[in-house]
């Protein structure tokens, strides 16, 4: 396999940054799950709650000599430095972005965390885990609702009374209601 083939096979893209080989990579899916019972027969789906997805990855940044990122038309970094100022853009800025692996292509993500080696062992190389989340969009609507007036000149019309005096019941209604006890605790047994 020659060296153009090799760098132009695939390559993990961090945003616009083209990462020259991701060591590692982890795509975490998680759900939370409630711990109350659900009915006989009844669907899960309220009792279960999607989070948004992790991706975290081991990846190298090495300076590519200018000729290679030219023939391969890649956006390669043309040094260690810009790769390293490309990550900490990314982790800086407060922008979305979209993630590309081998695996699967993720929209809406954020770096949460990122720590970057560099070592003279690695010659002209950067060596970094970043650890990614998407974030859930979603869309709102706004409606409007219609209140009807009311043309008819009734109740908005009507003028408040304001508090009334409470008034002792008529001797002809307190007797029906003792009347109404009385039966009542007759057919519960209870006698006076």
């Amino acid at each position: 396999m020659g060296l153009i083939s090799l760098l132009t096979s695939f390559s993990p893209k961090i945003g616009s940054l083209v990462v020259d080989a991701a060591i590692t990579e982890l795509h975490e899916m998680e759900a939370e799950i409630t711990d109350y019972p659900i009915e006989s027969g009844e669907e899960a789906s309220d009792n279960r709650r999607k989070l948004p997805r992790r991706y975290s990855m081991t990846g190298v940044v090495a300076a590519s000599p200018l000729g290679i990122a030219q023939v391969t038309g890649l956006n390669r970094p043309l040094s260690v430095q810009a790769g390293f100022d490309a990550l900490e853009r990314l982790h800086e800025e407060d922008e979305l972005f979209e993630m590309v692996s081998k695996l699967k292509i993720y929209k809406s993500m954020m770096i949460s965390k990122i720590s970057i080696e560099r070592s003279s062992a690695q010659g002209e190389a950067i060596f970094f885990n970043a650890e990614m989340r998407q974030l859930i969009i979603v869309s709102t609507e706004q409606t409007s609702i219609r209140v009807a007036s009311n043309t008819s000149g009734g109740a908005s019309n009507k003028v408040k009374q304001g508090a009334k005096p409470t008034v002792p019941a008529s001797p002809s209604t307190a007797q029906k209601s003792l009347t109404v006890i009385q039966q009542v605790n007759r057919l519960v047994g209870i006698v006076q």
